[in-house]
């Protein structure tokens, strides 16, 4: 019996091994097979672990995906693929970076500036936190070269 999460993790695992050009549509089909929790409505101590394992896996499938579109130079591709994983987390620093630099591919300085300040208030207001020194260097970096 091959189950949905066996055929992610394998797609995942080609993924890694593929030239960037083939790793795309590896990993937009691995996310295409995540369709919410993992056994939603169970409540057993060993799905604790493995709901984690899918959920790291597809947000790191979503970054990788997202700094591919990057570099293959579809940066609404990568805007739309950063804010499904800031979805997932929304204290995300990595999605929010990810946004900001695929917004400043656009060319799109009012979006990362409200976006940046959107995630720097919503990280103050819901856990008394600023953003963390590397996405505060980064927004400013992109600030610095014009976006």
């Amino acid at each position: 019996m091959a189950l949905d999460v066996d055929r992610c993790d394998a797609l995942l695992a080609q993924a890694r091994l593929a030239a960037p050009v083939e790793a795309l549509p590896l990993l937009a089909e691995a996310d295409q097979l995540v369709r919410g929790e993992y056994l939603v409505g169970l409540d057993y101590p060993w799905l604790v672990g493995e709901r984690r394992r899918i959920g790291e896996a597809h947000a790191e499938a979503l970054s990788w995906s997202a700094e591919l579109q990057l570099r293959q130079g579809n940066a609404d591709a990568a805007v739309l693929t950063a804010r499904r994983l800031g979805a997932l987390g929304p204290y995300s620093e990595r999605a929010c970076v990810l946004e900001l630099r695929s917004l400043a591919k656009l060319g799109d300085l009012a979006a990362a500036e409200r976006r940046f300040a959107e995630f720097q208030a919503l990280l103050e207001a819901e856990l008394g936190v600023q953003p963390a020194d590397a996405t505060v260097t980064a927004y400013r970096n992109l600030r610095a070269e014009g976006l």
